[in-house]
Formats: C-alpha cells, sequence, structure tokens
C-alpha cells in the first residue's frame, strides 16, 4: 500500500523495526522530528527532492500611501520637501502611489510631506506608510521552497514592443525569405544557430546573488538604469517537491529507509541506559548495538543519495 502522509511514513518504518513484536521506545514527538529531518536531508541532497522549474516575477516598485493622492498624476516627479529625495510615479491606485527608484540624499519616511513638481505647482500631502519595492531593496523576494538559482534567463522591459511583427528575429528572417524557400530547412537550421550565436554575445549573462536561508535573489544590475517598475524578471530555479502537494514523495524507497534508520537511532539513544542489562528469559538488551547499527545505515544512505545520484549545477548559497 502506497505511502501518503506522515503517520502512514511513521508506521511503515516503526514496522520495520519490530513493532507489533518488541517495544520500539520512541516518543511521538521523536517519531515526527526524525520524519521532518529526513524531508529536509532529502530536499536538498537527493536528486528526486527538487525538480527544475521557472521563476517569473514583475518587478515591484515602492508604495507609498498618502493623505491625498489627487495632485499626483502617472509620470508625475515627486520630491520630498527639503529636496534631498524624488522618485517619479509609475503608477496610482487611490491613495496608492507606486514610485520608481528613490534618489538622492535620502528615502521618503512616514509623515514627511511631498510635493509634486511635475506640474509646476508645490502641494503637500503626508506618508502614511511606505512599503518597499524590488527596485529599492535591489533584490527578488524568493519563496521557502526556492533552495537554488541556475541563471537569470531575461528581464524583458515594458517599454519593448512585445508584438511578434515588430521582432528583430522575425524581421530578419522576413528578409531571408527568399533563401529560406530555395534552400530548405538546413538553411533555416543554420541561420537559427547563427542568430543564436549573436544573441549569446551580445547579450550578457545577469550576475546575481542567492542564498535559500536568506530567501533573496540579489541582481548584480543598474537598478536605476537598467529596469523599471512592471518588468519581468525570469530565472531558471530548482525548487523542492512538496509533500503536501505531492504525497508521493512521502512513499520514495530511499526516504523509507532513510526515515526508518533516523528511528532507529533515536530508539538505540533511547535505550541506551540498557547497555548489556539482561532481560527475563537471558535476553540481554544491548542499546549501543543498536544506535552504531543505525548509524551505519544513515551513512550508507547518505553516501548513496550524495554521490549515486543526478548531479545538480546550481547556486546554493
Amino acid at each position: 500500500m502506497a505511502i501518503t502522509d506522515r503517520q502512514s511514513l511513521a508506521n511503515f518504518a516503526l514496522r520495520q523495526l519490530g513493532a507489533g513484536a518488541i517495544n520500539i521506545e520512541v516518543t511521538n514527538d521523536q517519531l515526527a522530528d526524525a520524519i521532518e529531518l529526513a524531508i529536509q536531508y532529502y530536499h536538498e541532497c537527493h536528486a528526486d527532492g527538487i525538480e527544475r522549474d521557472y521563476l517569473v516575477h514583475k518587478l515591484t516598485g515602492t508604495t507609498l500611501v498618502v493623505a491625498d493622492a489627487s495632485i499626483f498624476g502617472n509620470g508625475s516627479i515627486i520630491t520630498s520637501l527639503n529636496g534631498d529625495t524624488r522618485a517619479q510615479i509609475a503608477d496610482i491606485h487611490g491613495n496608492t502611489v507606486v514610485i520608481q527608484h528613490q534618489l538622492g540624499n535620502s528615502k521618503f519616511e512616514v509623515g514627511q510631506a511631498i510635493i509634486n513638481l511635475g506640474i509646476g505647482i508645490s502641494q503637500q500631502t503626508s506618508i502614511l506608510s511606505i512599503t518597499l519595492g524590488d527596485v529599492d531593496n535591489g533584490y527578488i523576494p524568493a519563496g521557502e521552497n526556492i533552495v537554488g538559482v541556475k541563471k537569470i534567463l531575461n528581464i524583458t522591459n515594458i517599454l519593448g514592443s512585445s508584438d511578434f511583427m515588430f521582432n528583430v528575429q522575425y524581421q530578419i528572417m522576413m528578409s531571408e525569405i527568399q533563401n529560406l524557400t530555395k534552400a530548405g530547412t538546413s538553411y533555416f537550421y543554420g541561420f537559427q544557430n547563427y542568430l543564436g550565436h549573436i544573441d549569446f554575445i551580445m547579450k550578457k549573462e545577469k550576475n546575481f546573488r542567492f542564498n535559500r536561508r536568506m530567501n533573496r535573489l540579489y541582481l548584480e544590475i543598474d537598478w536605476v538604469n537598467d529596469v523599471r517598475v512592471g518588468d519581468i524578471m525570469v530565472a531558471e530555479i530548482y525548487r523542492t517537491v512538496d509533500p503536501e502537494e505531492f504525497p508521493e514523495v512521502l512513499d520514495d524507497i530511499w526516504l523509507k529507509k532513510y526515515t526508518t534508520a533516523l528511528i532507529k537511532k533515536q530508539w538505540g539513544i533511547n535505550v541506551s541506559k540498557y547497555q548489556n542489562v539482561q532481560l527475563p528469559g537471558g535476553i540481554t538488551y544491548n542499546g549501543r548495538q543498536i544506535y552504531e547499527d543505525a548509524i551505519e545505515d544513515i551513512t550508507k544512505l547518505e553516501d548513496q543519495a550524495i554521490f549515486e545520484m543526478a548531479p545538480l549545477e546550481f547556486q546554493t548559497g
């Protein structure tokens, strides 16, 4: 019977250790801890614990909730009362103002009065709250289930046309349509390789920093000049396979063996007080041996996960 929840996995491991015939001295909390540790190790070191995916993220701007946004307009330039800080308005939703990059000697602060310079008049309103966006933070928020980032594939500027008729590659192919019809697919294949080579040379790969314990993807770009609020970033990532969403993960044969070994180790620790104690019937209870056997099983399984599975190539931080 397939294992699809943590309790079933715990029951399986206990049966493997002899539950029903002998008493396995572990608490329910220790069972839960062992399963949690097994799943964490499975996600971090086993190739089947992760999947390749793509992170698509729209870059956000800093939002200012103001007392009165009626004096502003999209594209207007706002500045602090003392003139130290300025920014361009990217969007307005009610009294929520989305701005593009806080430039100057400081940042906008709650309660600070601001004036609108975009229409040539000075009017004031108060800032009630501030939420920093990607363009001011300098990083992309990454989910807790992202364990690695391989590369940044693209950042699509909202000002660029997405219409296929105006795509550069399309226009080049249209200019070569006669050669394409004469030479057939071989010419098309060669020309596509040529375009790919040009694209590789002209588009510098974007550097980044990522640490999964921080849940932040830092892009090494010029945040002021290279991007705008609303641009789309695409990154090739690796994320963990969630056992809550895909319960078949808990039925993985390696995970079942590793969970059993971890519970066996805890059992050995718990009964180490019975070292060489003779029980009724002449049976000698050796908790130390149980512990050492478990350590041997754990070592073999960890070596199998790390050295015998598919290699992983990504930045984990």
